[in-house]
């Protein structure tokens, strides 16, 4: 942290950002954004699905060509939850988290999510499992979409076999998630 407050004049954490300023570096000054963690209080225990408010973020404002999504993330890393949780926040969608299979299917008919983020390495049941099983369930189906490091073309084959409607690879997925909530918000 020396090498920071040495280099860089101002640090700002805003909204689960943090942002570092320097009029000194090297060709006129830089500037870092990066995703600050959850406070220990902010953390949920394993199991326990909730939707996370959105953050309030000065001057930032989803695109006016986009409506908001309702988004249920099925994901069990709560690290990746909560930032992906931030990130859809900030492109002006609501979600909620699931951490396991189960629990998401008992949160579809209570919350009714347009489209649905699964990881496919859940504790409790593979993700191709609980497409297969959301498909059957009987209420208006939403949208399917793997975000997982399962990158092989196995993976992509069986996330087709599931109806799973896109299949993204972790950790390089977030402009093609965005281009493909945007495409949807639009219908």
């Amino acid at each position: 942290m020396q090498c920071f407050t040495q280099c860089f004049d101002q640090t700002v954490i805003h909204a689960g950002t943090g942002i570092l300023n320097s009029p000194h570096a090297v060709g006129g000054g830089s500037t870092i954004t990066y995703p600050s963690k959850a406070s220990p209080r902010d953390r949920r225990p394993a199991g326990k699905s909730r939707a996370i408010s959105k953050p309030k973020t000065a001057g930032v404002r989803p695109p006016d060509s986009v409506q908001s999504l309702r988004v249920l993330v099925v994901e069990d890393n709560p690290d990746t939850a909560e930032s992906l949780a931030r990130q859809l926040h900030l492109w002006g969608h609501q979600c909620q988290l699931c951490s396991r299979g189960e629990e998401a299917l008992g949160a579809l008919p209570r919350y009714r999510p347009q489209v649905v983020l699964i990881d496919i390495g859940l504790p409790d049941m593979d993700g191709w499992r609980l497409a297969r099983l959301i498909r059957q369930s009987g209420d208006e189906c939403p949208i399917l979409i793997a975000v997982t490091a399962y990158g092989e073309e196995g993976d992509f084959a069986r996330s087709q076999q599931a109806a799973i409607s896109y299949h993204l690879v972790k950790p390089a997925y977030q402009p093609q998630l965005r281009q493909i909530l945007g495409r949807i918000a639009r219908q």
